[in-house]
């Protein structure tokens, strides 16, 4: 998959069944993390400034950003850059 222009293909990471401290969370309690990883990157803007993120980069992106995308049994969401929140650094 190659997004397009400045639009970025990110996979959501999966939210942890239980809680840091051991205890199992219900799945009706569970919150969207809105931490990814960025799986794929298109070309620029159309000014040609490129974009800041790389693959490979965890990221922190809107809630409600973005379409999901179901591709060889993966889900993943195409967004525009303008969408990420953050570059999580190590």
């Amino acid at each position: 998959m190659k997004p397009l222009n400045q639009n970025v293909i990110i996979k959501p990471s999966p939210v942890e069944p239980q809680s840091q401290s051991g205890l199992f969370i219900p799945d009706t309690a569970k919150q969207d993390q809105s931490i990814a990883t960025v799986i794929a990157i298109g070309t620029g803007y159309p000014n040609g400034k490129p974009l800041t993120v790389k693959v490979g980069d965890k990221v922190v992106y809107s809630k409600y950003a973005g379409v999901e995308l179901n591709y060889e049994d993966q889900e993943y969401l195409v967004l525009s850059e303008s969408d990420l929140l953050a570059i999580l650094e190590d």
